[in-house]
Formats: structure tokens, C-alpha cells, sequence
């Protein structure tokens, strides 16, 4: 018999850098001359920073017996429960029926 606690985690930090964008243009202009021109676009993210964890607590206890009747056999018979407990960023529990039924028309 025994009793396993595991405890994992997850982190990473991530940092949403703004994307630049270029267009050059080429064009004529009524008069028939040549323009040059073009367009300079920055994305910024409205999060810039996002920290993403999970964590994890595992609880198991176990009970095995082995039993040799002959040289050549073993037989071996064992239980185990496990508990889980995690937690994360944007983590919520939901009820899948009443999920279901929410979303009938």
C-alpha cells in the first residue's frame, strides 16, 4: 500500500510586441507626373502583457497484493483512487446540461 502526491505547475509570460506594417505606393498624378507615396500602419495589442499558469495537486493512494500459488504464476490484484485538483487562468467549471439547455432555441 501507498500514497503518491504530485504537484506540477505552468508558467510562461508572454509579451505581445506591435506589429508594423509598410505599404509602398506608386502612382501617376493628373498632371502626369510620377508620386511616390505609401502608408505605415502600427497594431498595438490591448493586452501587452498576458501571464498564462496552471496548477496541479494529485493525491493518489493505492492498495496491491501479489500472490505466487506457482513457480511460473503470479497473480496480482490491485486499487487505486486518485483526487485532482487544478487550477488556471481562464479556467471556469461548467455543467454540460445545463450548457446544453441554455443554447436550445
Amino acid at each position: 500500500m501507498g500514497v503518491v502526491y504530485e504537484h506540477e505547475g505552468f508558467d510562461r509570460n508572454t509579451q505581445l510586441r506591435p506589429l508594423m506594417e509598410v505599404q509602398l505606393g506608386l502612382g501617376f498624378s493628373q498632371a502626369g507626373t510620377i508620386q511616390h507615396g505609401g502608408t505605415v500602419t502600427a497594431r498595438l495589442a490591448t493586452i501587452p502583457s498576458i501571464n498564462n499558469t496552471a496548477v496541479g495537486d494529485n493525491l493518489g493512494l493505492y492498495v496491491q497484493d501479489t500472490y505466487k500459488p506457482l513457480a511460473n504464476l503470479t497473480l496480482s490484484v490491485g486499487l487505486r483512487v486518485d483526487f485532482e485538483d487544478l487550477t488556471s487562468f481562464g479556467h471556469t467549471s461548467f455543467d454540460p446540461a445545463r450548457e446544453r439547455t441554455s443554447s436550445t432555441p
